[in-house]
C-alpha cells in the first residue's frame, strides 16, 4: 500500500468531523487527495468548516451578550493595558462582523481565481495558463482549498479573541490567553502560507508534466 493511500485510509477511519477536517487540510496542503475522487468534496469541506466556525463565533457572542458588564475590552495590550468601551452591540459584535467580512472576501477571491486564472497573480502563472482548462482547475482547486484553511484560521483566532475579551470583561486575568493567541497566529500563519506556495507549485509542476506527456490534453 502506498503512503498516500495509507494516509487516506487512516483519515477515513477517524470520526466524521475529524475526518472531514483532515480531508479539507489534506487536499489543500498535501497530495493525499489530489488525484482521488474525493478531491472536490475535500475542497468544499474547508469552506463548510468555515461556515461552522463562523456560526460558532456568532452564537458564542450572542450567548455571552446578556451577561456582559457595562463596559467591554476594545483592545487588550500585551503589557496588560486594556482600552475599555461601552458595551454596545457594535462594540461586542465587531469581531464576528470582521470574521464574516474576511471570510466572504476570501471566498469571493477563491471563486474569482477559479473562474479567471488570467487575472490572478501566482508564481508560475505562465505555466498555469499554458495548461488545459481542466488541469488549471485542479491546480486552482488546491489554491481554493488552501484559502479556505486560511479563512478558517482567521475565524478561529477571532473566536479565541472574543472568548478572551469576555474573560477580561468579567475581570479574569487573560495574559495566558493573549500569549496563546499571539503564538498561534505568529506560528501558524507563515507555516500555512509557505506550505500553500510549495504544494501549489508541486501541483502545477505535476499538471505540466502530465500535459507534456499528453499534449492534446486528453
Amino acid at each position: 500500500m502506498s503512503l498516500r493511500r495509507g494516509l487516506r485510509t487512516a483519515l477515513e477511519n477517524l470520526p466524521p468531523p475529524i475526518a472531514g477536517l483532515g480531508r479539507s487540510v489534506g487536499v489543500a496542503f498535501t497530495d493525499i487527495y489530489y488525484d482521488g475522487p474525493e478531491r472536490e468534496d475535500a475542497v468544499n469541506l474547508s469552506w463548510y468548516f468555515n461556515a461552522i466556525m463562523l456560526a460558532w463565533l456568532w452564537l458564542y457572542s450572542a450567548w455571552t451578550w446578556p451577561s456582559l458588564p457595562d463596559r467591554v475590552p476594545g483592545h487588550i495590550g500585551f503589557g496588560g493595558g486594556i482600552r475599555w468601551d461601552d458595551a454596545t452591540v457594535l462594540a461586542w459584535f465587531v469581531l464576528p462582523i470582521i470574521a464574516a467580512a474576511s471570510t466572504a472576501a476570501i471566498w469571493l477571491a477563491a471563486r474569482y481565481a477559479l473562474r479567471n486564472p488570467r487575472r490572478i497573480n501566482i508564481p508560475g502563472k505562465d505555466k498555469l495558463l499554458a495548461l488545459p482548462a481542466e488541469s488549471q482547475r485542479r491546480v486552482l482547486e488546491r489554491v481554493r482549498a488552501a484559502l479556505g484553511v486560511i479563512a478558517l484560521q482567521t475565524t478561529f483566532i477571532l473566536l479565541l479573541s472574543q472568548r478572551m475579551r469576555y474573560q477580561a470583561a468579567l475581570g479574569e486575568n487573560v495574559t495566558a490567553s493573549l500569549v496563546m493567541i499571539l503564538a498561534f497566529a505568529v506560528l501558524s500563519g507563515p507555516i500555512i502560507m509557505v506550505t500553500l506556495m510549495v504544494t501549489a507549485q508541486r501541483a502545477l509542476d505535476a499538471e505540466a508534466r502530465a500535459a507534456n506527456r499528453d499534449p492534446a490534453g486528453n
